[in-house]
């Protein structure tokens, strides 16, 4: 009986890149429930940023 391998699919650096995103989104909501104002800036500025790194 042979073992079939199965292979590891490869984390690309644009992977990366999104799950840092989800997750600093995700930090910024539960931050807006404290301080709307800065949140939305914050929000702002990181989406103008990753959108950069993402093209």
């Amino acid at each position: 009986m042979s073992k079939k391998r199965k292979s590891k699919s490869k984390v690309t650096r644009k992977d990366i890149a999104w799950w840092t995103y989800f997750v600093i989104m995700i930090a910024l909501v539960i931050f807006g429930f404290w301080n709307s104002e800065g949140a939305e800036a914050l929000l702002r500025a990181i989406r103008e940023a990753f959108s950069l790194l993402m093209e």
